[in-house]
C-alpha cells in the first residue's frame, strides 16, 4: 500500500499550459474609459434571478442588475439598507419591512410593494428553478403581504432566527418578468441594465441611467468566458481583460495578483442513493481512501484549511475540535472486503464526475481522487462534463440512477451553519442520503435561537454527518487567487465570490 500511496502522491504533480491563444474571440486590448471586461471560468448556465447563486451567474447580476432588500457585508456581519431602509421582527414568525420610494425597474415599472410581493412568489414557484430557494430556503416557505404602497409583511412557515439574512438573498424583479418560466433577460433596479447575451461568447451590462443611488465609475461591463486559467491570467496581464476571479497558483504572486478567502470549500457528495455507496461501510471507504496531504499542497494551495465540515472556521457552528479523516487505504480496503462479504455489490461501476475545468486544479483532483479510489479497490471511472449534465445526477429527478460521487464545492459566505445543511434534509432536492434522526437534528439547530444551545445542537450534526451518515467527505477550504489589471481597484473585504459589485470597482 506505501507503492500504492507513492504512486497516487506521484500522480498529483500536474503542470499547468501557460501558452496562450487569444486570437479565437479576443477582445480589444484597449477600452473606453469606463469600461471594464471581466473574464470567467465558464458562462452561466442561466442568468435568471432566482439563480442568482450559481457562482457564475452571480457575479454578473447580483447587485449589478438585481437588487435585494438588504445586503450582508461579510466582514463585519451587519446587515446594510439596499431596497428596504429598515425591518423589524413583528412576532415570532413575522417581518415588515419598509420599501425605499423613488425606485424604478429598468422596464419603467415602479418598484413597490406589489414588485415585493411579485418577486417572492416567483421565488418560492416550485414548477420552475431558482438555487437561491433551493439553498437558502429548503426548510420552510415564505408568504408576503402588502400592508401599503412601500410597507411589506412576511410571515414563515416556522422560526428561523436567520430570517433577515436568508432575506437578502431574495432577488427583486420587475413584475413583467415570466413567473412559470426561467428569464434571459433579468430586469432589475440595479445600477446596470442588461443589454446583450451572445451566447459563448460575452454577456454586456451597461450603466442605467435612472438608477436610485450614485452613479458608480464603471459605465461598461462585458463578461468573456474562458476555460484555462492561464489564458484568464494573461488576458489581465496584456490588458484584454480588466479582471479574473481565479487564476492558477502557480501564475500567482505578481503585482497584478490578490489572495483571498473565497468561503469555498471543497467536498465529494457520496451518492447513498444506490448501491454499493448505500452501505455505510462503502461511504466510510470512500472517506478513508482519500488522502488530504498530498492533495493540499500540490493541486491545492498550501494555504488551503484541510475541512471536517461544509463551512470555514469562524462560522456559528464550527466545531473546532473535529478532525480531518485521516488517510488509511488498509482500512478503506478492509471495509470493501467487509461489504463484499456481506453481498454488497461493492465491484459495481461507480461514477466520480465534476464540471470540467470549474475552478482550478478541479480536474486534476478529479483525477487524483480517482486513482485514490481505484488503489483501494472501487470500480471507478472518471467523468468531466458540462455543467447541465452534472446537475442531472446531483438533482433530483435525477437523469441516470447509477452509483456517483460527486467533486462539489460549497460556499458558505453567511457566518452560519444554517446556510450550509438543509440541503441534507429529507425534502431537498440536492440530498444524497435521507435519515429522519439526521433531519431532525439540523432541523432543531435550525430552530435554536443564536447561543451556546445552537451552538451545541450544530456540533451534534457535524459529528452525526461524520460518523453516522458520511454523505460528504471533506477536502479543504479554498483560498483563491485573482488577478486585477492595472487600470482598475477592486477590494475584496466583505464580499464572497457569488457577487461582484462593479460600483465598488473604482479606476486608477
Amino acid at each position: 500500500m506505501m507503492q500504492t500511496k507513492r504512486l497516487a502522491r506521484a500522480a498529483l504533480a500536474v503542470s499547468v499550459a501557460t501558452s496562450v491563444s487569444l486570437a479565437a474571440g479576443a477582445v480589444h486590448a484597449q477600452q473606453d474609459d469606463g469600461e471594464i471586461v471581466v473574464v470567467q471560468p465558464t458562462e452561466p448556465p442561466n442568468i435568471d434571478p432566482g439563480n442568482h447563486a450559481y457562482s457564475y451567474t452571480g457575479p454578473i447580476i447580483y447587485q449589478n442588475v438585481i437588487e435585494t432588500l438588504n445586503l450582508l457585508d461579510l466582514e463585519s456581519g451587519e446587515l446594510a439598507p439596499r431596497l428596504a431602509t429598515e425591518w423589524e421582527q413583528t412576532g415570532d414568525t413575522t417581518y415588515r419591512y419598509t420599501l425605499r420610494e423613488g425606485v424604478s425597474f429598468h422596464d419603467g415599472t415602479p418598484f413597490d410593494a406589489d414588485a415585493v410581493v411579485f418577486s417572492l412568489e416567483r421565488l418560492f414557484n416550485t414548477d420552475m428553478e431558482a438555487m437561491a430557494r433551493n439553498k437558502y430556503w429548503d426548510h420552510m416557505m415564505v408568504t408576503a403581504t402588502k400592508v401599503d404602497d412601500y410597507t411589506v409583511e412576511f410571515e414563515g412557515s416556522q422560526p428561523e432566527p436567520l430570517f433577515v439574512t436568508r432575506m437578502s438573498q431574495v432577488p427583486i424583479v420587475s413584475p413583467e418578468t415570466p413567473m412559470n418560466e426561467l428569464t434571459r433577460t433579468p430586469v432589475g433596479t440595479g445600477p446596470y441594465r442588461l443589454t446583450t447575451w451572445d451566447p459563448g461568447q460575452q454577456i454586456v451590462l451597461e450603466q442605467f441611467e435612472d438608477y436610485w443611488g450614485e452613479a458608480p465609475e464603471v459605465t461598461k461591463a462585458t463578461y468573456v468566458f474562458r476555460g484555462e486559467g492561464s489564458v484568464r491570467a494573461n488576458m489581465v496581464e496584456v490588458g484584454e481583460a480588466d479582471f479574473t476571479f481565479t487564476i492558477p497558483e502557480e501564475m500567482a504572486g505578481g503585482e497584478l495578483d490578490k489572495a483571498y478567502r473565497n468561503y469555498e470549500t471543497v467536498y465529494f457528495i457520496v451518492g447513498a442513493w444506490k448501491p454499493p455507496l448505500d452501505d455505510i461501510r462503502v461511504r466510510r471507504a470512500v472517506d478513508m481512501a482519500i488522502d488530504r496531504e498530498a492533495i493540499i499542497g500540490t493541486i491545492m494551495p498550501e494555504e488551503t484549511i484541510p475541512a471536517t465540515t461544509l463551512f470555514v472556521p469562524g462560522t456559528a457552528g464550527h466545531d473546532p475540535d473535529l478532525e480531518p479523516t485521516p488517510y488509511d487505504p488498509e482500512g478503506a480496503a478492509k471495509l470493501l472486503e467487509e461489504a463484499r462479504a456481506d453481498g454488497v455489490p461493492v465491484d459495481e461501476e461507480i461514477k466520480v464526475m465534476y464540471i470540467n475545468n470549474n475552478f482550478p486544479g478541479s480536474n486534476e483532483i478529479l483525477e487524483a481522487a480517482t486513482l485514490m479510489l481505484d488503489a483501494v479497490g472501487f470500480n471507478v471511472q472518471m467523468e468531466l462534463v458540462e455543467t447541465g449534465v452534472y446537475r442531472g445526477y446531483r438533482d433530483e429527478p435525477r437523469t441516470d440512477d447509477v452509483p456517483v460521487i460527486l467533486l462539489s464545492r460549497h460556499d458558505n459566505d453567511k457566518g452560519d451553519a444554517g446556510f450550509s445543511y438543509t440541503r441534507h434534509l429529507c425534502e431537498s432536492n440536492r440530498n444524497p442520503i435521507c435519515d429522519e434522526d439526521f433531519d431532525a437534528a439540523i432541523t432543531a439547530a435550525l430552530a435554536e435561537p443564536e447561543g451556546a444551545e445552537r451552538e451545541a445542537l450544530w456540533h451534534e450534526v457535524l459529528r452525526m454527518m461524520k460518523e453516522d451518515i458520511v454523505g460528504d467527505v471533506y477536502l479543504g477550504h479554498q483560498v483563491a487567487f485573482a488577478r486585477v489589471g492595472e487600470r482598475i481597484d477592486y477590494g475584496f473585504e466583505g464580499k464572497g465570490t457569488s457577487y461582484f459589485l462593479l460600483e465598488d470597482v473604482t479606476f486608477n
